[in-house]
Parts: structure tokens; C-alpha cells; sequence
């Protein structure tokens, strides 16, 4: 863990600080960046919650975009995510604590990645990576199953 203070309400604050890591809670009302991820501060860095459906572009070949995940329910989600024609995209996946519990990405180029998430009210991390050779669009959705 760092000592830079940081808040949930916005889902890159780390990067928006200027530093690594995922902002994950470390006592009651108090957040810290931790972990060494790096995603730039992005303006398509967002909060999402179950329901939420929102379009994206890569600003370039290596863009990755930060979303955290904020669930008010308990239960099965479905994370999808879906690129344009010619483009790839991976989601990885990282809990609350910022550990990596996993990576999605099967179906290759213009194809839709999906993963089936089960959790507990809270939050967690989705990055999703642009692996194509272009930089294009894509929509990620969180739905409650």
C-alpha cells in the first residue's frame, strides 16, 4: 500500500494523482492506492454499476481504460464487452483489494468479450486493453443475471 489518499467516487483517481495502483478501501471511510498497474489518467476511466452500458474509444494502440465496478446487490453479473469489426480487446479483472482474480479474452478480433462475475455488494476493477492493431470503439456493460 502508498500513502496517497484517494476516493471511489472517481474510478482512475490513482492515475489522476499521478500514481500506480487501484484505490481500494483500508479502513472504515479511508482509501489508498495500491498495487503497481499503471492506466494513464484517462477521461474514459468511469464508475459503472449494474445496468450501465457505455462506448469507448482507444486513443491508441496500447490504450487501456479503468472501470470500477460499483455493485449494490449481491449475485451473478454479466461484464461484456464489444470492440468494433477490426479491433481485440482483453478484460482483466482485479477484486476490491487490487489482487487479479482474471483475464478474459477468447474470441479475438471483432468479436465480444464476456465474463460471468459473482460478488457481494462492493466494488471491483475491470481494465479493458486494446491488443488489436488499430485503435477504435468498443462498449462495455455490466447486467445483473
Amino acid at each position: 500500500m502508498c500513502t496517497v489518499s484517494c476516493t471511489q467516487n472517481v474510478a482512475n483517481d490513482c492515475g489522476a494523482q499521478g500514481v500506480t495502483g487501484l484505490c481500494v478501501q483500508v479502513a472504515v471511510d479511508q482509501y489508498a492506492c495500491a498495487g503497481d498497474m499503471t492506466f494513464g489518467a484517462d477521461k474514459d476511466d468511469e464508475v459503472l454499476q449494474a445496468g450501465d452500458k457505455v462506448s469507448r474509444t482507444f486513443q491508441t494502440k496500447t490504450d487501456a481504460d479503468l472501470f470500477l465496478v460499483n455493485i449494490a446487490v449481491a449475485g451473478d453479473y454479466a461484464v461484456i464487452a464489444t470492440p468494433d469489426p477490426d479491433d481485440d480487446i482483453q478484460l482483466d479483472f482485479y477484486q476490491a483489494d487490487a489482487s487479479e482474480f482474471g483475464t478474459v479474452n477468447m474470441f479475438g478480433i471483432g468479436q465480444a468479450e464476456s465474463a460471468i462475475i459473482t460478488t457481494q455488494p462492493g466494488v471491483f476493477f475491470i481494465v479493458a486493453r486494446n491488443i488489436g492493431a488499430s485503435n477504435g470503439s468498443y462498449t462495455i456493460e455490466v447486467v445483473k443475471q
